[in-house]
């Protein structure tokens, strides 16, 4: 039976400690010649377009997700009241609902544009990982908030018979 010495001071503890307390590798793809100072100042500028982006965005946001069907349904009692045509004014709302998606479209795609500038400029191979899973974050609110619109649309004209669920899911 060969008998082991306990761990002490010896250099695997001290190499696995050094591992620990090491400040992280950069995540982005980083060239050997750039001071991490520089990718530090892409980070900060990256998260500062993403959150600018997400406050213009948030207002687009909240009035897309507003068209919901009992907005709709509003929407065509008073243009009913008014005598106007309810036809006309929900396609109205639904029309400037489509347009704020278009323009939420656009500050993403600028966004889109400013990152992979500032990477470029840096002379990073890509994104750092954060504005990307940001990017993916928005892209992702701007889908669901497509879906709720047309959501809202088809449950105004048809009714929301199939919309419930009827059984749980394990998931």
């Amino acid at each position: 039976m060969t008998r082991r010495r306990p761990l002490g001071s010896g250099t695997a503890l001290r190499g696995a400690l050094d591992r620990l307390t090491a400040p992280p590798a950069p995540t982005a793809r980083q060239p050997e010649w750039l001071p991490n100072s520089a990718l530090q100042d892409v980070v900060e500028a990256s998260r500062s377009l993403v959150e600018a982006c997400t406050e213009r965005v948030a207002a687009l946001e909240e009035k897309v997700l507003s068209a919901d069907c009992d907005e709709l349904r509003e929407i065509a009692s008073e243009a009913r009241r008014e005598g106007r045509s309810p036809v006309d004014a929900v396609d109205a709302a639904v029309r400037s609902a489509l347009e704020d998606l278009g323009r939420w479209e656009e500050e993403l795609a600028g966004l889109a544009a400013a990152l992979v500038e500032r990477s470029t400029r840096a002379g990073l191979a890509g994104l750092h990982p954060d504005a990307v899973d940001a990017g993916k974050g928005l892209d992702e609110r701007l889908e669901w908030a497509r879906v709720e619109l047309l959501r809202a649309v088809a449950e105004y004209h048809h009714g929301s018979a199939g919309h419930q669920r009827r059984t749980p899911r394990p998931w």
